[in-house]
């Protein structure tokens, strides 16, 4: 109808005569209302229209464009002032509800001026510091701040206001209202005016004590282990995910640059590094891929100069927090002069001190071995018992110091004619024993128990003065599968003292007869 024809047109229209009005689509109503004529004009806002006014009347006046003209204006105003209105509902509906989030905010949002006083306060901030809107609103941030951190923001908040930053962040101290001192993380902005002009701060905030806090507790925690670590003679080392190591601490500087040159960036096994004992590499890499920690697994080293190294290492796994497997840690422990003495005790307990050979207990362990070697690949080995004829005369004369210089040559005399692969053992006194292992027949025992007689023959020198012994040598060849170290070395005595008996300096073997004479 009419109205639609002037939303449409975004005229204003004149309507005489309705009766004949062709664009009346209400007849029957404009009829019973009896109107007859009509005014129409747009409200427009913003160059739209956003509504039609209408007046009717019963007389039927003449045209009058000035009224047209005035009407037109009338709902332009209407419009303005519709929009207007609506503007300020949505600003007042903006406004509450930027308030009301603002208040319902978890973090602290203020407001402030200039000089450091709060113009504006949220929940928030009062949960926080422990007071009421009201008091705040009397205060400023410095009243607020730890006195340590008062002075904290001054300068970069005075390059916020002169325009030089847009926004700054810090991490400081506020003190509750009831004196505890609160780490917050703040942000601080500022907002201006139509003309560039600073107007206050805005500034949020939040509690990071708890995250402070922990950050302390770890910073202490690394201290106390970097000074466990200095004070300690362990050795600290990391490896990553794929078991290369990745860092060395612990030890003076020398030895940090030669653990890095050598093995940073490797794995174990990768490297020089020996795993004593049984297993070695294979068992180890298995507790590793299983991620499993070990304890003082004993390992060794050649360093650069030559010299070996021992090494206790002891490792555990580390995991994230999602409990994936992120490479171990763990200590080394130079344990070199500990196994040096263990070396050391136990070359006394199983060498003789004056000649550091092989004594009987090491001699018994040496001829179970050759017994056993025997038994498995059937070859054949003897044992040659010596008993220096003479000794005890030449001790007489020389005293013990020429006695033990005498069995001090004897031995280096024997050294140089037996193989590498025979053992001199010394039981005690003037007694030896040879282990001559892997013999095809008898007469290679034989040649070299002459060896062993000329050997010893020899005259020896003592402080300018000529001495000398002989030997007497019993031979017991391993043959036979009842026999045992304790039988071979009996058998091989009684053939020692058969050939004292037929004259000393000569060597006999045993055999069954031997026994009976």
């Amino acid at each position: 109808g009419l109205p639609g024809w002037v939303w449409q047109q975004a005229k204003s229209l004149w309507v005489p005569d309705i009766s004949i009005d062709k664009r009346v689509s209400q007849r029957g109503l404009i009829k019973q209302l009896d109107w007859n004529a009509a005014i129409l004009v747009p409200v427009t806002a913003a160059g739209q229209v956003i509504g039609v006014l209408g007046f009717f009347s019963q007389a039927i006046p003449e045209p009058d464009e000035r009224l047209l003209q005035v009407m037109g204006i009338l709902g332009a105003e209407i419009g303005h002032f519709h929009q207007n209105s609506l503007a300020f509902s949505q600003l007042r509906e903006s406004e509450a509800l930027f308030h009301a989030t603002v208040e319902l905010a978890t973090v602290c949002i203020t407001h402030v001026a200039e000089d450091g006083r709060f113009i504006q306060v949220n929940q928030a901030t009062c949960k926080l510091l422990g007071y009421t809107e009201a008091e705040l609103l009397q205060m400023s941030f410095r009243d607020i701040s730890h006195p340590d951190d008062a002075n904290l923001s001054k300068d970069v908040r005075a390059r916020l206001w002169a325009g030089e930053i847009d926004s700054f962040q810090l991490e400081k101290r506020y003190l509750h209202k009831n004196g505890r001192a609160i780490w917050v993380g703040l942000s601080s902005t500022v907002k201006r005016g139509p003309t560039g002009e600073p107007e206050y701060d805005i500034t949020v905030f939040e509690d990071i004590t708890a995250r402070k806090e922990t950050e302390q507790a770890l910073q202490e925690s690394e201290a106390r282990f970097r000074s466990l670590i200095e004070l300690t003679s362990d050795g600290y080392w990391e490896q990553d995910a794929e078991l290369r190591f990745s860092h060395f601490a612990g030890q003076d500087e020398e030895s940090l640059k030669s653990l890095r040159n050598r093995f940073l960036g490797k794995r174990n096994w990768e490297t020089n590094i020996i795993v004593e004992g049984e297993g070695g590499w294979d068992k180890m890499k298995a507790v590793m891929e299983a991620r499993q920690p070990f304890r003082d697994v004993i390992t060794s080293t050649i360093l650069p100069d030559g010299s070996q190294r021992f090494t206790s290492i002891s490792g555990e796994p580390i995991f994230d927090g999602d409990g994936r497997f992120t490479g171990y840690r763990g200590l080394s422990r130079d344990i070199t002069e500990q196994k040096q003495a263990e070396a050391r005790i136990h070359h006394l307990a199983t060498h003789d001190r004056l000649t550091n050979l092989p004594n009987r207990e090491m001699l018994s362990q040496l001829m179970n071995n050759a017994i056993q070697t025997s038994r498995r690949y059937n070859r054949r080995f003897a044992v040659l018992f010596i008993d220096l004829d003479g000794f005890k005369q030449v001790n007489d004369i020389l005293g013990h110091k020429g006695g033990d210089e005498l069995l001090v040559e004897v031995t280096e005399r024997l050294k140089k004619i037996l193989r590498a692969s025979d053992v001199i053992a010394r039981l005690g006194g003037d007694e030896f024993v040879v282990l001559v292992q892997e013999i095809q027949e008898e007469n290679q025992v034989a040649i070299i128990a002459n060896n062993i007689l000329g050997a010893v023959k020899n005259p020896f020198l003592f402080m300018g003065q000529e001495c000398g012994v002989t030997a007497s040598i019993g031979i017991c060849i391993y043959s036979s599968e009842s026999q045992d170290e304790l039988t071979m070395m009996k058998h091989a005595d009684i053939a020692m003292y058969l050939a004292k008996e037929r004259g000393k300096n000569n060597y006999q073997f045993y055999v069954e007869t031997t026994r009976n004479g």
